[in-house]
């Protein structure tokens, strides 16, 4: 395990903005409300519409906050790689967070139980938790679908959609699982082997991208882990 004292000031947590100033700016500074932990924060922009960019610089770089600017709207991937490829160009860091601008994290707990798990575990090469919509319905972890659970997932038809992931899991450790695909709306990874699986996919501009990752990470033995608590 890494050990920084889980000040995590090796991670660079990058969030993507795309016409979503509201979210973004309370996302922000829910982590900087945090003191006794100091992750690189990086907001990109990603081409928005509603003079986000422009707001954001002004209001967050003063506190230490990254804004940038991406050189085209993408989609989420090519977004998303964009604050990767920054954040290790200008911090010594070997983690990268992705957390999308309407994620509220409760405490600075929650960050520092996955990064010790992430780093725990040598051939872990994502990590994430539990996560809880407005409604309280739990969407953390799923089985690579098939072909043909994809094609029934995405169904127009109401009864030939099935709204319920399969989802198997191996438990190593009191609330650490090993699955295959963690919700991508936030996660941590170890930034070597993110690379090594060569990031986000780019031809791919907006969902899946959970279950391209799950697959590179098969592929190249690399695990995911869901951390329940």
């Amino acid at each position: 395990m890494k050990d920084n004292n889980f000040l995590l000031n090796d991670v660079a947590i990058i969030i993507l903005n795309y016409n979503s100033l509201e979210d973004t700016m309370r996302c922000v500074n829910a982590l900087l409300s945090f003191h006794d932990i100091a992750p690189h924060i990086v907001v990109v922009d990603n081409c928005s519409s509603d003079n986000s960019y422009d707001v954001l610089e002004e209001n967050l770089s003063s506190k230490g906050i990254d804004v940038i600017k991406s050189d085209g709207n993408k989609g989420y991937s090519a977004g998303n790689n964009f604050g990767i490829k920054f954040a290790k160009k200008k911090y010594n860091i070997n983690t990268i967070g992705i957390m999308n601008p309407d994620i509220v994290i409760p405490k600075s707990d929650v960050l520092i139980n996955l990064y010790k798990n992430l780093w725990n575990y040598e051939d872990a090469c994502i990590v994430g938790g539990v996560i809880k919509n407005s409604s309280n319905i739990i969407d953390s972890a799923w089985d690579i679908p098939s072909t043909k659970n994809l094609l029934l997932y995405h169904s127009i038809i109401p009864f030939v959609r099935k709204n319920k992931k399969n989802l198997s899991s191996q438990q190593i450790d009191d609330n650490t699982f090993i699955v295959e695909c963690i919700v991508g709306c936030f996660f941590l990874a170890k930034l070597e082997l993110f690379e090594r699986i060569g990031m986000f996919d780019e031809n791919v501009f907006l969902y899946n991208e959970e279950n391209i990752l799950g697959l590179k990470c098969k592929n190249n033995g690399f695990i995911e882990l869901l951390v329940n608590n």
